[in-house]
């Protein structure tokens, strides 16, 4: 909704490329919001960042978007952000270290009757921030068959207690 704001408003005022400039600095917004998390969760791609001490506006450290709109870049740091408190208030982690950190998560987000999109949408965010974060293949999480089989237990189980209660 902020960047149809900011696009009418450049519309508004007579300038033809106001849809470029809005996504622009949409993205380079919820661009530095990705660096910053990189950074905290001492990814590869963050200790590499602070250590050079590099400009997290810079196209180095926008490398790390791999292209994404500001929209995708929003979706995945949002879809990332609850599961992120959770790990800090429940573990005092900014970085999962297990998958079982999310397995529990999942499970107090079924106990919630949470939205079946959540489960996938988080597991896209992990994906996502560990590419960009260039964890080494060893060292990722999302890709883990315990985890892709529960999102998609999970995702089943929710749309069948939603048609159960004519959701």
């Amino acid at each position: 909704q902020r960047q149809m704001c900011i696009r009418d408003s450049l519309e508004k005022a007579g300038d033809p490329r106001a849809a470029v400039k809005a996504e622009t600095r949409e993205r380079e917004r919820w661009g530095r919001k990705v660096v910053a998390l990189l950074v905290e969760a001492r990814t590869p791609f963050g200790v590499d960042l602070e250590a050079r001490a590099v400009d997290w506006s810079s196209v180095e450290a926008l490398r790390c978007l791999k292209g994404l709109r500001a929209a995708t870049l929003r979706k995945r740091v949002l879809d990332w952000a609850s599961f992120a408190r959770y790990l800090k208030a429940e573990r005092g982690l900014v970085w999962l270290t297990a998958a079982w950190h999310i397995h529990k998560y999942f499970d107090l987000r079924r106990e919630e009757r949470a939205a079946r999109s959540c489960y996938g949408s988080l597991l896209a965010a992990l994906r996502f921030l560990e590419e960009a974060g260039e964890v080494t293949a060893a060292n990722k999480l999302s890709g883990l068959d315990s985890l892709v089989n529960a999102v998609k237990e999970l995702e089943t189980q929710r749309a069948k207690l939603a048609e159960a209660d004519g959701e």
